[in-house]
């Protein structure tokens, strides 16, 4: 076995995608199932959209720090090259906030 990689930007992105998408379509699904049964939509509804809002904003921060290599990229060298380390640190803590 060969083991689990953390560094691969394109199984992220793809991984986040599918994600994403199956919780747009659990969202979905429920406004839609309400509908269907003629329910009214209650507050647990709302704070599912909002709670699922929020995690497309998580997703879209992700893919930008994917997009700007500060995320699902090798570290570097540490002992050849420690400052390589530190700038991946640096890129990464930029992104975040």
């Amino acid at each position: 076995m060969a083991g689990v990689r953390y560094d691969n930007p394109v199984g992220l992105i793809v991984g986040t995608a599918i994600l994403q998408a199956l919780a747009a379509l659990s969202v979905g699904l429920r406004f839609y199932t309400r509908r269907w049964k003629r329910q009214k939509i209650i507050t647990s509804d709302w704070l599912v959209t909002v709670a699922f809002i929020f995690g497309a904003g998580l997703t879209a921060l992700e893919l930008y720090a994917i997009s700007s290599h500060a995320l699902a990229y090798p570290a570097g060298a540490s002992i050849e090259d420690p400052k390589s380390v530190t700038d991946r640190v640096n890129r990464a803590k930029y992104v975040s906030g």
